[in-house]
């Protein structure tokens, strides 16, 4: 059982780490965007289009409790509206 504050993995702490030189990572264009413009990192696979887990499904996480709240159901609901429209196959990779 853990016991005190439960750490949380987001984009923005997983971009920090990157831009303090701990690595390499796979960061949504909302978070690396900014970075890659200051030319403070760059992008590795340009050509790489994610797949399976990385582009097929979105999952909503949120801490468990009985009741869920209003904002978060409707935040859920738009998610799966906006996301579940059929999206165009990626174009081939050029070789």
């Amino acid at each position: 059982m853990c016991r005190g504050p439960s750490p949380r993995i987001t984009a923005s702490r997983v971009r920090d780490a990157v831009l303090a030189g701990l690595g390499v990572a796979l960061l949504p264009n909302f978070s690396a965007r900014e970075a890659i413009g200051r030319g403070l990192v760059q992008e590795l696979l340009p050509a790489w289009q994610p797949v399976e887990v990385f582009a097929d499904k979105l999952y909503v996480i949120r801490p468990y409790t009985p009741r869920v709240s209003r904002a978060v159901e409707t935040f859920s609901r738009y998610l799966k509206a906006t996301f579940s429209e059929p999206r165009p196959a990626p174009a081939p990779a050029l070789r």
